[in-house]
């Protein structure tokens, strides 16, 4: 099916008037830009993410500001998508076996469906798409536990596959450690600059789990092992 031109589409150009010429349709300029789920997670997380200083964050506080909360917003809508797939990555390649193991494959899951929801977010423009776009982020930290204990269960797997076989020399623990190393120290990155957003929304009372996690993590004591 054809449609008529309408003349006001035309630009004349040296004297000849020339016609932009139609689009695509949809499906196929979806099909000419369509990625693998794999290349859009490797190419998202090979991306530079923006540092940030503690003098930064608290430079840029936004409580009891709007317009600076509202700018903050926008800059996390978009770096924290670089962050979450660099995470996934870095579960992803764990060494020695160790991402293959089901609760480390389940916590990677975790991860890109973090990453889903945030792009499905729209980037907030307004005060109330902020306030969603902050419930998205706060649905994301409240749990602190799953996570850390189904890497260690994957490494527990992990430990009794290997007593079958080989096992696991020193070389190869010392690398997944330093894999681990990495992972865990950008995680806790990745939470704080999630954490201060969330916590300098002005509706407190819907941050009050948040803050009683917190407080509980203050006041856990460090016990010697006796090793």
């Amino acid at each position: 099916r054809t449609t008529r031109r309408r003349h006001d589409d035309c630009v004349p150009v040296g004297g000849i008037t020339a016609c932009p010429s139609p689009p695509l349709p949809t499906y196929r300029r979806q099909q000419r830009h369509q990625k693998k789920p794999q290349e859009e997670l490797a190419a998202l997380a090979s991306q530079r993410t923006t540092p940030l200083s503690l003098q930064n964050m608290y430079r840029y506080a936004s409580v009891g500001k709007p317009a600076q909360r509202l700018r903050n917003a926008q800059f996390l809508h978009r770096e924290l998508p670089i962050r979450i797939a660099q995470r996934a990555v870095d579960l992803l390649t764990l060494p020695h076996g160790l991402s293959a193991t089901p609760q480390v494959r389940s916590v990677a899951t975790v991860y890109l469906k973090y990453l889903q929801r945030l792009q499905e977010c729209p980037c907030p423009q307004t005060a109330e798409q902020e306030h969603h776009f902050t419930d998205v982020l706060r649905s994301m930290v409240l749990d602190r536990i799953s996570i850390p204990s189904a890497i260690a269960a994957g490494i527990s797997t992990l430990r009794d596959r290997r007593k079958e076989h080989i096992g696991l020399d020193v070389r190869r623990l010392r690398e997944m450690e330093e894999a681990l190393y990495r992972f865990f120290t950008a995680r806790v990155g990745l939470r704080f600059l999630t954490e201060h957003h969330i916590l300098s929304d002005d509706r407190r009372d819907l941050n009050e789990d948040l803050r009683v996690q917190q407080s509980c993590l203050e006041n856990v004591p460090i016990e010697s092992s006796g090793d």
